[in-house]
């Protein structure tokens, strides 16, 4: 904004046309299309990142964005490839045991959890085959 309209009443309610509209939308979409970061502003990016709480909001808009996702077979392939590398002795729970106390608080947490998750089931069941149909 620049000074001139700041404190400025007179732009508020201002509508844009359609036409301008499209192209905020359109200088939007390509300002970051294509560009280059330094491995030092990429290490500032993923820095600034980590720690950041999304709301539960935000969260599910993005768990539904990635959901019915069609992969290519190529990319399948380099999923699992990438998931062997923590099979077997590399996994993190490899060799340990639970105890019986924290396999206790596991089976009550289901019991009292188990319809609400059975209606999470649903919904995302219910979202997928309304993404299917589409």
């Amino acid at each position: 904004m620049s000074k001139k309209l700041i404190g400025n009443k007179n732009a508020l309610g201002h509508k844009h046309s359609e036409k301008v509209k499209k192209n905020i939308s359109d200088k939007n979409k390509i300002s970051m299309k294509g560009r280059k970061f330094t491995e030092e502003h990429k290490r500032k990016l993923s820095k600034s990142a980590k720690g950041r709480k999304l709301s539960d909001k935000t969260r599910e808009k993005l768990s539904l964005l990635r959901k019915g996702k069609k992969f290519t077979e190529e990319h399948k392939q380099k999923i699992s490839e990438s998931n062997k590398k923590y099979r077997g002795k590399l996994h993190s729970q490899y060799g340990k045991s639970k105890s019986e106390e924290s396999k206790q608080k596991m089976r009550d947490w289901w019991k009292l959890n188990r319809e609400k998750m059975k209606e999470i089931h649903k919904q995302r069941c219910k979202i997928k085959s309304l993404k299917n149909k589409e």
